[in-house]
């Protein structure tokens, strides 16, 4: 194998590895954003958890955007008054959080 096929070989590999903590992310994010919706919501423990589900499954997290919007309209239909900006600045958190979790500083 010559340098350039072992420099591309290792180039693909990193690759999928920064896709699947970039998942991993994501996936976090989304769980721990639901996870705090739920509780404003009042949920159970097993009904936070299928909320916290749902979220990942349709992968929200994967758009900020859309997760930001859902919760907050899924807070406004309960009537609770938690600002778009508010659920924004949770994500953040979250993201960043998760991020520094499984990238540490490389990102």
């Amino acid at each position: 194998m010559s340098s350039f096929d072992e420099r591309e070989k290792a180039c693909e590999t990193k690759f999928a590895h920064d896709e699947e903590l970039d998942f991993k992310v994501h996936a976090r994010t989304a769980s721990g954003a639901a996870l705090w919706a739920a509780e404003k919501l009042g949920k159970s423990y097993a009904d936070a958890q299928e909320y916290a589900d749902a979220f990942i499954e349709q992968r929200l997290g994967a758009d900020i955007s859309a997760l930001c919007d859902k919760i907050t309209a899924d807070l406004a239909a309960a009537n609770i008054d938690v600002s778009r900006n508010e659920v924004m600045q949770e994500i953040t958190l979250l993201e960043t959080a998760a991020s520094a979790h499984f990238f540490g500083d490389k990102k």
